[in-house]
């Protein structure tokens, strides 16, 4: 189905978020704390059912299943000056799965849970802490 979107000897470039890079940073000579931001990383890499994540590492493999020649895997590393975005992001999405979650059986549990857990995230988003994650990008070319 990929060949089609690239003519023969065309290229194709996939850009993704690597979420199995994802991490918890702090400025150097801190002692904030990281569990909160910990947990977040661990539900983002918790598959959502009906998703897996283990193809992203066989990127590569796989497109030269599917008749690409591999050119090229760059990791991108995110840029400091993007952090404050990127936790933001994080925070409205960690925001907007709790409210999914408050319409199951246990949501007066979870949805308490759930709010401190994102007051915890946001405090220690305040005191420097980042997640940290990367981004990959593979160029193919379509075999002619």
């Amino acid at each position: 189905m990929l060949r089609y979107f690239a003519e023969p000897g065309g290229y194709l470039q996939w850009v993704d978020l690597d979420i199995l890079s994802s991490r918890a940073i702090k400025p150097e000579l801190s002692s904030s704390p990281t569990s909160a931001t910990e947990k977040l990383i661990a539900l983002m890499r918790k598959p959502q059912p009906n998703a897996i994540y283990d193809w992203i590492p066989e990127l590569c493999s796989l497109l030269s299943q599917h008749g690409f020649e591999h050119v090229s895997r760059d990791q991108i590393p995110m840029l400091d000056r993007y952090r404050p975005f990127w936790n933001q992001t994080h925070l409205m999405a960690y925001q907007e799965y709790q409210d999914r979650m408050m319409g199951t059986a246990d949501s007066l549990e979870q949805g308490v849970r759930g709010t401190e857990a994102l007051e915890a995230l946001s405090e220690e988003f305040r005191q420097g802490v980042s997640i940290d994650t990367d981004f990959f990008c593979i160029i193919g070319r379509n075999y002619p």
